[in-house]
C-alpha cells in the first residue's frame, strides 16, 4: 500500500514501531511506560498519537482476555500458578537481574573489547578482573565514535577510557532505593554486584525492567 499510495500509507517500520509498542502495553498493563520507551528508542514526534492509541487499545483488550494478570507478574510470582500462596511482586533488585549484555577483561584494548560487541545495541560495557570483580565500565558507542575520528587508538588499552563503577546495585536492595540510584545518574542500566564489600559481577539491571515492576506493584493486587 505504500508503494501504490506513499503519501497516504506510512513505512512498514512505522508499522512495526506500533505494533511492537502495543505487544509491550499489552503484556506488561503499562500503556504509558510502553509509549515512553518506544518514542525514547525512535525520537519521532509524528509516531506518538497512534502508538498512544494503539497501546491504549491493546491495554484494555489484554485485560479484558487475561483478567489484568500481566507477564512480570506470572513470571514473578511462579507459585502461584502451582497452588501455593507465594509472596506477590518484585521486592528486590535480586528478582530483575539478567546476564550483562558485554563484559570484557581489564587487560584488554580497546579493539578486542568492540570485536567483542553483540549485534544488539548495548548501553555499557563492563571491566572485570581475573576474578569477575568489577572494575570499570565503559560506553562503547562514544569509544567507537573516536576510534573512527581517529581520536581513539583502537590498541589503548580499554582500562585507559573507561570510568570507575562508583554507582552499582546490590541484590538485597529494594525497587525504590534502586529506582533513586537511577534518577540521581540518569542511567539507562546499572550493575549489579554481590554485595557492598564484594564486587563480583552478577549481571545488570534496565531501568525500565525496575518501571515496570514498581508499576506491577502499585497498579496490582497482592
Amino acid at each position: 500500500m505504500h508503494i501504490l499510495l506513499p503519501n497516504v500509507v506510512s513505512e512498514a517500520g512505522a508499522f512495526a514501531v506500533v505494533g511492537m509498542g502495543g505487544f509491550l502495553a499489552a503484556t506488561t498493563h503499562a500503556p504509558l511506560t510502553s509509549v515512553l520507551m518506544i518514542f525514547e528508542m525512535t525520537l519521532d514526534h509524528e509516531v506518538v498519537l497512534p502508538l498512544i492509541l494503539a497501546c491504549v487499545i491493546a491495554h484494555y483488550v489484554a485485560k479484558v482476555y487475561r483478567g489484568g494478570a500481566s507477564i512480570y507478574q506470572h513470571h514473578l510470582t511462579p507459585a502461584a500458578h502451582e497452588g501455593a500462596v507465594a509472596e506477590w511482586g518484585a521486592r528486590t533488585v535480586s528478582d530483575l537481574i539478567k546476564p550483562a549484555a558485554a563484559v570484557a577483561g581489564d587487560a584488554d584494548t580497546v579493539a578486542m573489547v568492540l570485536e567483542k560487541m553483540p549485534r544488539r545495541p548495548v548501553r555499557r560495557v563492563y571491566l572485570v578482573n581475573r576474578d569477575h570483580e568489577l572494575v570499570a565500565s565503559l560506553d562503547p558507542s562514544e569509544v567507537r565514535a573516536r576510534v573512527k575520528k581517529r581520536e581513539l587508538d583502537p590498541g589503548t588499552l580499554a582500562i585507559n577510557v573507561s570510568s570507575p563503577a562508583k554507582t552499582v546495585l546490590t541484590p538485597d536492595q529494594s525497587l525504590t532505593g534502586a529506582l533513586e540510584l537511577f534518577l540521581r545518574e540518569k542511567a539507562t542500566v546499572l550493575p549489579v554486584t554481590a554485595g557492598q564489600w564484594r564486587t563480583t559481577l552478577l549481571g545488570e539491571v534496565a531501568r525500565h525492567d525496575l518501571l515496570l515492576a514498581l508499576q506491577e506493584r502499585i497498579a496490582g493486587k497482592p
